[in-house]
Order: structure tokens, then C-alpha cells, then sequence
């Protein structure tokens, strides 16, 4: 990450990682792109259960290398990931995006839904360790009904998406002001030379900073900024059409919109209506 980038947690969101946590004994937390824990709801540290199956069975490769994975399908998926570790712990994990640019991932867990650990890690422990150490930490473990575990999945999905839609957790740097008012004001044609007065750089300096810290052209940015406003709107507004949603966003010609979603998105927008 560039070395000029901080984040940046608004209290809404420490709040929310708070309450969550409170509520339901699950831990949850903020991890940059890179997979480094930034924030935790609480302060909660990780599970006696999972310090002892990383510690003392040697699991710790193992158990980064299944976040490291679940963290590039959300990515590729561009959604929600549960899973369940090879501790038998629920997982879940949630990209979090700004105008199209990947910030971090949230992420809860862990938590059981049964009463004991599963067989296999406890042969292994039982093989290595006397006692019931491992069977009392995983007890210890938040436990929640096997039929509200989707609940809980549900509840976490709609918080990040909230968290994202509000920027309560966003990146300060050089091109933040910019891609601000990209987010807030999407329908608004601000000219590269515009964007560059605003962080007081030259157009041609400018770019190259926005390229350097977003990974894409300003133009893409701006583009990608329009259609992510433009589903908002189709999710929101079941029954407004192509043709408002354009208009909303400052599209003179709906069907130059539509070209421009299918291109970007890989279908039309009249999909996702119907979606």
C-alpha cells in the first residue's frame, strides 16, 4: 500500500464494530487490502480455541492461508464469503469497496453452531496433549443456534453495506477530496483539470498521483463511480427504469448509458432490474 495512504475509521463505525460485538460475542474487525487487522470491535482478541490450534497443533500457516483465499474469492465474487475453518468455526468475510476501488475487508468469526469440535482436531490434539484443554476452549467459543446463523450473516452483510455506502471507513490521501466528490456527486461531469484544482496539482501531476493510488485511469474512476450510484438506484427503486436512472446521473442518452453499464458490468442493466 502506498506509504502516503492512511485509513481512516469515523467513531459511526468503531460504534457499529462495538455494539456488534457486544451483542453477539463475535468478534469483528477491519483488515487492509493486504490482509493486516487495522480495527477490532471491543478490542476482542482472537479465541483461546484458535491460539491453541495455531500455537500448539502448528496451525497458523494453515489457518492464513484459508483467510488469505476466502479474502481473493470475495474479491472475485465481489460478495459476502462464509465459511467454515478447519477448526469448525464460522467465518465470514466482505470486501469493502469505494467508487470501485477495493479499500479492505471486514470480517467476523469466529463463532460455532454445535457442541463440540470436530473429530478429527480433536484426535490430533488428544494424540499430542493430555486433558481437556482444546474441548473447554472451544466451548468457550461464541455459540449460536444452528438456525440463526444465517441471521448473523445477514445482519453483517447489511452493516458493511452500510459502513461502505456511508464512508465510514475510507482512505485519507492525496486523491481522497476527489474521489469524495466523485461518490457524493456522481451525476456531476468534473473535468480532470477541475479535480486536479481541488488538491492543488497540475493536470498532468495530478493523473499520474490518481493513477499511482487508485490503480485506474481518473475517467475510469469516474465511470465506475456513476454505475456503482446507478445500482444503488436499481436496488433501491425496483420500478424506475433505465431511462430515469440515466437521467439521475446526468446521462443525456439512455442508451449510451446502457452501452456504457453492459461494457463495465458484463450485462445490461435491464438485468439487474429484473434481478
Amino acid at each position: 500500500m502506498n506509504e502516503d495512504m492512511e485509513f481512516v475509521l469515523r467513531p459511526e463505525a468503531q460504534a457499529i464494530f462495538d455494539h456488534f460485538c457486544a451483542l453477539l460475542g463475535i468478534r469483528i474487525a477491519f483488515y487492509t487490502p493486504e490482509g493486516k487487522e487495522l480495527w477490532v470491535g471491543q478490542r476482542k482478541p482472537g479465541c483461546r480455541y484458535c491460539r491453541l490450534l495455531r500455537g500448539k497443533l502448528g496451525w497458523g500457516r494453515r489457518c492464513l492461508a484459508l483467510d488469505a483465499a476466502q479474502r481473493t474469492e470475495a474479491v472475485k465474487r465481489r460478495t459476502l464469503v462464509e465459511y467454515v475453518c478447519h477448526g469448525g468455526l464460522h467465518e465470514a468475510i466482505l470486501p469493502v469497496y469505494s467508487v470501485g476501488r477495493l479499500i479492505g475487508f471486514i470480517m467476523i468469526g469466529q463463532f460455532r453452531s454445535v457442541g463440540s469440535a470436530p473429530g478429527g482436531v480433536m484426535r490430533e490434539w488428544a494424540g499430542r496433549y493430555p486433558g481437556g484443554e482444546l474441548r473447554k476452549a472451544f466451548r468457550e467459543v461464541a455459540c449460536v443456534a444452528p438456525g440463526k446463523v444465517r441471521d448473523v450473516m445477514g445482519l453483517f452483510e447489511v452493516l458493511v453495506q452500510f459502513i461502505s455506502s456511508q464512508r465510514l471507513i475510507h482512505l485519507k490521501d492525496a486523491v481522497g477530496p476527489v474521489l469524495a466528490r466523485m461518490r457524493e456527486k456522481p451525476e456531476e461531469r468534473l473535468t480532470l483539470g477541475q479535480a486536479a484544482a481541488m488538491v492543488k496539482r497540475s493536470p498532468s501531476a495530478f493523473s499520474h498521483l490518481f493513477r499511482r493510488a487508485t490503480g485506474r485511469s481518473f475517467k475510469r474512476t469516474q465511470v465506475e463511480a456513476r454505475l456503482e450510484r446507478a445500482d444503488e438506484y436499481f436496488r433501491a427503486n425496483p420500478g424506475m427504469t433505465v431511462r430515469e436512472v440515466a437521467f439521475k446521473l446526468g446521462f443525456d442518452d439512455p442508451l449510451y448509458f446502457s452501452r456504457l453499464y453492459r461494457k463495465h458490468r458484463g450485462r445490461p442493466p435491464s438485468r439487474l432490474i429484473l434481478d
